[in-house]
């Protein structure tokens, strides 16, 4: 069988690497990024997403759309790129894989809302909106030209899923089957229950490719080209055909990926050989040169339709979700490092906003209508934990004016500035962007206060 000639060049390959000593960082880095980008672009693009290669890395590694696609697909490409950094830390902490686990990454991967197809009672198409991390609660299926697959009932859902995990647990346990035959034939019955509303085909290549990385394997990342050929491997043996066409095509990605990761212990270059026309691509397809440069105008625009409304949403959800945790707290506002009164927050727990007159004017008021505005930021603190009143929490974000656009970056005591968002002047920071912020924020304080929380009942028992 073919896969199992995949596994013995596999092991050929294990036994090299363990002979070539560790990666350094750096290396590690360039060579995850590079996996990173290809597994977000390719999975994605398999499930209709029309960012192409160029748009995928440009929005990855400098938060920038590039191109003038649907929204919602700059979003699920960045959702998806945060779940696979998360399989690294479920890997290297050794974590099982769990439903409460499986709900909890579908959750991360649809953000906090989505819209599905579905049908009215007449049989009309209706967008309705989907929930993430919960198994769905009406039927799916898949048009195959003239005929309907449907797949596990809503009712079973739960049961299989049950049963499919307790099922990979005992295997994993016993260490007969070879991860790759064990990757595959969960990822097949999970693609079969299809448990979730939407986003089940990435799921499961997710699913599948954490089975091989808990077991130090490389990811199978399987090309947008291929889409075709895996689809109907996996119909073949979900209509109870052989299993082994699609063990032969999940092992072959299993041997690419591997081949890759060699190369990077040898030490030699991780381009492969249509690089050369991918970087031509980037040049072609990339950002124009802006048309739009900094003036007093487009700072204020910037400031007063993208940058405040997040500011305001922000400490909104902070003091619903931190507040009860400490005595006090307040905000600061700055523009160019220099305080302003825009709001103040008593932390009376409401984050009183006392308004100084109408927008506009308080912009007037800080010089934003000034061109030579660089920078604006906002410094929230939660001051005297319930607990222990020598602790506090705090969090700043800045927005930096640029030559031809705008930066979003945060920063605390306990982390370094990190940017999350860039946008050219006139593009405005979207509804979904703000909650992807606003997570990426609430997320970071979430753990600082459980390290405080932490600290404080190990100093009590000491």
């Amino acid at each position: 069988m073919k896969w199992q000639t995949s596994i013995r060049r596999i092991k050929e390959i294990q036994e090299e690497i363990a002979q070539l000593g560790e990666l350094s960082k750096a290396r590690k880095q360039e060579l995850w990024e590079r996996i990173r980008l290809d597994w977000n672009y390719h999975s994605n693009a398999m499930e209709g997403n029309t960012l192409t290669l160029s748009e995928t890395k440009i929005l990855l590694t400098h938060g920038i759309h590039a191109g003038n696609k649907y929204g919602r697909h700059y979003e699920e490409m960045k959702l998806h790129h945060e779940v696979l950094n998360m399989l690294q830390a479920i890997v290297r902490e050794e974590r099982p894989i769990t439903q409460h686990l499986i709900r909890g990454l579908h959750a991360e991967m649809m953000g906090e809302k989505y819209e599905i197809d579905a049908q009215d009672p007449q049989g009309n198409p209706v967008k309705v909106a989907g929930r993430p991390g919960e198994y769905k609660k009406t039927q799916n299926f898949v048009q195959r030209g003239a005929e309907r697959y449907t797949y596990a009932a809503v009712e079973d859902v739960e049961p299989r899923m049950q049963s499919l995990i307790a099922w990979l647990q005992e295997e994993e346990e016993k260490g007969e089957r070879h991860p790759i035959e064990l990757a595959c034939r969960f990822h097949l019955e999970f693609v079969t229950i299809h448990p979730f509303d939407d986003g089940n085909g990435r799921m499961g290549r997710i699913l599948m490719n954490l089975i091989l990385m808990r077991m130090g394997l490389a990811p199978a990342i399987i090309l947008r080209e291929e889409k075709e050929q895996y689809l109907r491997r996996l119909i073949i043996a979900q209509d109870g055909g052989a299993l082994e066409p699609l063990l032969d095509f999940v092992a072959e990605s299993c041997l690419a990926a591997m081949e890759f990761r060699l190369k990077a212990y040898r030490g030699e270059s991780l381009e492969r050989p249509d690089d050369w026309e991918k970087r031509l691509l980037l040049l072609r397809e990339g950002p124009k040169l802006p048309t739009l440069e900094k003036n007093a105008e487009r700072v204020y625009e910037s400031y007063y339709k993208s940058i405040l409304p997040l500011f305001e949403r922000l400490k909104d959800k902070l003091k619903q979700n931190f507040a009860p945790f400490f005595y006090d707290g307040k905000d600061t506002h700055y523009i160019d490092e220099t305080e302003v009164s825009l709001s103040s927050l008593d932390l009376d727990f409401g984050f009183n906003r006392n308004k100084i007159k109408e927008d506009r004017d308080i912009m007037d008021m800080t010089g934003m209508h000034n061109s030579g505005v660089s920078s604006a930021g906002l410094h929230i603190q939660f001051i005297s934990l319930m607990e222990d009143r020598t602790k506090s929490l705090e969090i700043t974000i800045k927005a930096f004016f640029h030559g031809y656009s705008y930066r979003v970056v945060i920063s605390s005591p306990q982390i370094e500035e990190t940017t999350l968002l860039d946008k050219r002047y006139a593009e405005e920071i979207t509804a979904e962007e703000q909650a992807t912020i606003i997570s990426t924020i609430g997320s970071s304080l979430a753990k600082q206060l459980e390290a405080l929380l932490k600290k404080k009942g190990n100093e009590d028992r000491i």
